[in-house]
């Protein structure tokens, strides 16, 4: 029998997170992005710092601003 090893595997990091390394490493601003999404930067502001009792509208608005936040980065959305 041969015995398994346990290896510790990383943290992914959070969505919000991650968008934020991604606008920056294509050297784009928060304005930027609002042009591409017409959302206000207040709230991708927001979304960059996980704050989503910050934005005032529902979880499926929350999704929504996620999802165009991705596709205007060119990021996969699926």
């Amino acid at each position: 029998m041969v015995a398994f090893e346990t290896k510790p595997l990383a943290q992914p990091k959070r969505v919000c997170f991650r968008l934020k390394e991604a606008r920056e490493s294509r050297g784009m601003s928060l304005e930027d992005v609002e042009k591409r999404t017409k959302i206000s930067v207040r709230h991708l502001q927001a979304l960059e710092d996980c704050r989503f009792g910050d934005i005032p509208y529902g979880t499926i608005y929350h999704k929504h601003f996620l999802k165009s936040y991705a596709q205007a980065l060119e990021l996969p959305t699926a």
